[in-house]
């Protein structure tokens, strides 16, 4: 069964005025393997070194 809604994509790695940097570590990629929006639009962002 197909939900009734769907999941826009939005590839922001060009749009480099909408990025914000948290951290910079040396030899190091904080990376950012996923994010998702609450019912509260409120955004949970995971990373990983």
């Amino acid at each position: 069964m197909s939900p009734d809604y769907t999941i826009p994509l939005i590839d922001f790695s060009r749009e480099t005025e909408r990025q914000t940097i948290v951290d910079r570590e040396a030899g190091q990629y904080p990376g950012h393997p996923t994010t998702v929006l609450l019912e509260d639009n409120r955004t949970i962002l995971t990373v990983y070194p």
